[in-house]
């Protein structure tokens, strides 16, 4: 009897491992369309925090060292927060998720040239970059498409709206089908704010459809994003204020299944009087808006010098990130332990059980803290998806990036080869 039931135990072991890798393990592990790094690809075997970095802005919003220095200190407080920062980049028509250094210093480098607006992609140009094996920067939109497929679920970035790979920036389709294509990715993006190229009514129609939170951080009355470049009224979005921005933003992604995180901050300066700081915030403000002029252009009659200026937008850029950063991370955490594992699939037994799932954290507890069950940073990636974790583990000791998909190819005929072995089984007793 005792050996019976540990036949039957390990058959149920051998088909759960086995449909939880053909079901849990993302597809674009599988069939080697993505190359990634190795952080990376550990950070979602066992569902470590992740969020995903939006470049694009930082890259041609700033020269070359400039842009690149950012990117390093945006990726270093994405560690200090305990989240795994992942960048992507299009090298060669390939998609690598988790870029290291040297390739964004390449790129940014490389942003500097005449022809910078050619490495920015849509997901419309995906096609086109793979065909020709082109280097570009997914756009925010793409960046989620992107995110979505290889198991990502929070992103954090600055602006929403770009041009397309080869296209006019002010297109209003451009921006459009970004917002399309962030609306079905099922992602949390964490932004600051939006092109002022998405004036066109059909993007304010599209706007309108999508799942979006506003953020303030001012004590006066909240502003649904900029009143200059759109005219979309305050209502029709929820808005919360800066405090509550991490609890309510996990309520609306746990009932809508994805948002927009749009966060809103008042810009200081050091000017004599009220005049100069003014003008100073119009300077500002006209730069990050058209955020793809590296060179400043459009700012040359203030009164702050060239010099100044720059340094003023680059703290703008750097600080902007930041909050946006930190808001992605803390969201990362409290996605990784409530909607993922077990805690995603037994909500209600632990509900009675445990007392500690979601619906049952304090959202109003300051600061808001994301409690989780004993032992689950240890064993619930081992419990939902073993077989994964395994195939991970070797991967990351012993298989090259580059040849990855192999290991989860021969993975998954072998999961094929074992439930449909006991299928047969069951069929011929069965029968008999």
């Amino acid at each position: 009897m005792l050996f019976t039931i540990l036949r039957l135990l390990r058959s149920a072991m051998l088909i759960y491992a086995s449909l939880a890798y053909l079901f849990l393990t993302p597809r674009s592990f599988i069939h080697g369309n993505f190359t990634f790094s190795r952080e990376v690809a550990t950070a979602i075997a066992y569902h470590y925090p992740l969020i995903v970095l939006d470049i694009l802005p930082i890259i041609q919003g700033l020269s070359f060292p400039d842009n690149y220095n950012v990117v390093a200190e945006i990726r270093a407080l994405a560690l200090s927060e305990g989240a795994t920062p992942a960048i992507v980049l299009f090298t060669k028509g390939t998609p690598v998720i988790g870029a290291p250094q040297d390739l964004v210093k390449e790129f940014a480098d490389k942003s500097a040239g005449k022809h910078k607006n050619n490495i920015r992609a849509l997901e419309g140009d995906w096609g086109l970059v793979q065909t020709l094996g082109l280097d570009a920067i997914p756009t925010l939109g793409f960046l989620a498409t992107l995110a979505n497929q290889t198991g990502m679920s929070v992103i954090s970035g600055l602006l929403l709206g770009d041009a397309p790979l080869y296209g006019g920036a002010s297109e209003p389709w451009s921006i459009a089908g970004d917002i399309a294509s962030l609306k079905h990715s099922g992602t949390c993006s964490v932004i600051g704010s939006i092109s002022p190229f998405a004036k066109h009514r059909k993007v304010l129609e599209r706007l309108d459809e999508a799942q979006i939170v506003v953020v303030t951080s001012s004590d006066g009355p909240p502003v649904a994003l900029n009143t200059e470049t759109n005219q979309i009224t305050s209502s029709k979005f929820p808005i919360i204020p800066k405090e509550k921005q991490v609890a309510d933003l996990l309520h609306t992604v746990k009932r809508m299944g994805q948002a927009m995180l749009f966060i809103f901050r008042e810009h200081h300066s050091d000017g004599e009087n009220q005049e100069q700081k003014r003008v100073l915030k119009s300077d500002i403000d006209k730069i990050l808006s058209e955020i793809g002029s590296m060179n400043l252009q459009g700012a040359s009659a203030s009164q702050y010098s060239h010099e100044n200026l720059g340094k003023i937008v680059r703290g703008e850029l750097t600080e902007s990130m930041r909050t946006s950063v930190r808001s992605a991370a803390a969201i990362a955490h409290c996605a990784t332990y409530n909607s993922r594992g077990i805690r995603g699939h037994f909500v209600a037994f632990f509900n009675i059980i445990a007392h500690t799932a979601y619906e049952r954290d304090d959202l109003n507890k300051q600061p808001f803290e994301c409690r989780r069950l004993p032992f689950y940073d240890t064993f619930a990636a081992l419990i939902k998806n073993p077989l994964f974790v395994g195939i991970s583990a070797i991967y990351n000791m012993y298989i090259l990036t580059e040849h990855s998909s192999i290991l989860f190819t021969i993975g998954r005929c072998l999961a094929y080869g074992i439930v449909l072995n006991f299928a047969l089984i069951a069929c011929v007793k069965q029968f008999k």
